[in-house]
């Protein structure tokens, strides 16, 4: 009785193993070649202000880029349906620095905060840069299927006007793209978090004037809420991601 008791244990764990292998193996491979921060906080700054703006030590972003960043590989990244490659991997590689360069990317701009080793890669449809996308598959093993781009830009939305006076929070947005060999999205994760207090303006010809130096604190709250909010949605986005990969891996076989 006790060797047929054993004897389904054992059974029971073989089942299960083979299963989670066969479940891992399923997994698409999928390399991070991009993390920023956009720090264009509003549309409505004009070039010059945005460029004092992202000059200003004030608004340097570097640790938010860099916690981002952990955030993506200690939380989010490994309850994704993907199997994401080694970060050195992909950002050591002799060759990676390369991808910065491609024709609508900015990496001389103050604009984005990159964590140390990442560049800046475009992915915003319809500005995307395809050329830098595809070259990513070209120092990344043959078995990778998609390339990943993960980035937080900020806007200041307008709750309401007396006047001409504006009072307007902050809304941070985190986007997750992902993209085949030919720079196609694949799929996507796009959340949003909203400050809690408000800026004041002042409006004129169209144009909201607020002081810069209160809108960081914004920034925080409404990343902080971002952050809350992304982790409680992160089984539902999973399962769109699912999906998404799904259809298009038929679409392959076609």
């Amino acid at each position: 009785m006790r060797k047929l008791y054993l004897k389904q244990i054992f059974t029971i764990l073989i089942i299960t193993t083979t299963t989670s292998l066969s479940l891992s193996a399923q997994q698409s491979k999928v390399a991070l070649i991009s993390v920023f921060i956009d720090k264009n906080l509003t549309g409505d700054l004009n070039d010059e202000v945005l460029k004092n703006m992202s000059s200003n030590d004030y608004f340097k972003f570097d640790s938010i880029s860099k916690n981002f960043k952990n955030r993506f590989f200690s939380q989010y990244a490994k309850n994704l349906p993907l199997d994401f490659l080694a970060e050195d991997s992909v950002i050591k590689n002799p060759e990676y620095k390369a991808l910065g360069l491609g024709e609508m990317n900015d990496n001389n701009s103050q604009r984005y905060a990159t964590p140390k080793g990442y560049v800046y890669i475009n992915s915003r449809w319809p500005y995307k840069d395809k050329t830098s996308i595809n070259n990513a598959f070209k120092l990344l093993p043959s078995d990778v299927d998609f390339v990943m781009i993960a980035y937080v830009n900020f806007d200041l939305i307008e709750s309401f006007k007396v006047g001409m006076v504006s009072f307007s929070k902050m809304r941070a947005y985190v986007n997750f793209k992902i993209m085949d060999r030919t720079g196609k999205q694949v799929a996507s994760i796009k959340e949003y978090g909203k400050s809690h207090d408000s800026t004041v303006g002042l409006v004129y010809s169209g144009v909201t004037f607020s002081d810069v130096k209160k809108l960081r604190p914004l920034c925080y709250q409404a990343l902080n809420k971002l952050y809350l909010d992304l982790e409680k949605d992160l089984p539902k986005d999973t399962k769109k991601i699912k999906r998404k990969i799904k259809k298009w891996k038929k679409k392959q076989k076609r």
